[in-house]
């Protein structure tokens, strides 16, 4: 998922004046801007695990969430404590398309892996079984395509307009999930009904996984996106020369 909030960064960062010279920059009016954006992360994604300072993006080797909570369904929260996420750099941004006249930014992300570790407590009913478990597990997320809309608008700052990201729109669609939480430590029988319980129902349960997918790319994208369009005025982001 860090990889998601840095498709929107690169959306300002690949096209302004002073970049490095690793960096293709997009003039709107010598080339075709989303084209130009997609080279950029092709080329720069590889540079992600390592982090690109010259950039302002940080160390992705792996993205750390230290607490969040989710509401799984109806009957079941979830609290994840220090969850590692880890992304493939095989990733693709196969659309991309940027107005800037209305500053809204519209990306089509295909992820053929996100894997995370973490730490949970569970609370509630899943299906059919009652559970109030704390433990730590693996979260994989296969072949998964997002449909992001980003909305912004301009504001001044020293005389300057900057970019603020208002509200972010995503719809992903997941192939399939695997949860595999160590529910039931001390009895091995109950802990592979419950596996086997999951496997039968992965497609509802997948569904009431989304909003969580949803809500950890949402909070990335708007915290890293608008500190790095707040160091980057619209005009040295797309300079129209």
């Amino acid at each position: 998922m860090k990889y998601l909030l840095l498709f929107s960064c690169l959306v300002g960062a690949s096209l302004a004046r002073n970049l490095p010279s690793f960096v293709e920059v997009c003039r709107p009016k010598h080339v075709d801007v989303n084209k130009c954006i997609q080279r950029n992360v092709d080329y720069l994604k590889g540079k992600f695990d390592e982090g690109i300072p010259e950039l302002l993006i940080p160390s992705f080797k792996p993205f750390i969430i230290p607490n969040a909570f989710f509401q799984l369904g109806s009957n079941l929260q979830m609290e994840v404590k220090n969850l590692k996420l880890y992304l493939p750099q095989s990733f693709s941004l196969p659309e991309m398309r940027a107005d800037l006249k209305n500053i809204k930014f519209y990306m089509k992300l295909h992820f053929p892996l996100m894997h995370m570790l973490t730490d949970y407590n569970l609370n509630g009913k899943l299906l059919i079984i009652n559970l109030n478990s704390t433990g730590s597990g693996t979260i994989n997320i296969t072949d998964m395509v997002a449909d992001v809309v980003a909305n912004g608008k301009l504001h001044k700052k020293k005389g300057k307009d900057y970019i603020t990201i208002t509200d972010i729109d995503i719809k992903p669609k997941i192939k399939s999930l695997d949860l595999n939480l160590n529910l039931f430590p001390n009895n091995a029988e109950l802990h592979d009904t419950v596996r086997k319980l999951y496997r039968d129902n992965e497609e509802v349960l997948k569904e009431d996984f989304i909003p969580v997918v949803v809500k950890i790319v949402k909070d990335i994208i708007m915290n890293l996106v608008n500190n790095f369009f707040d160091n980057f005025s619209f005009d040295t982001l797309f300079p129209d020369d």
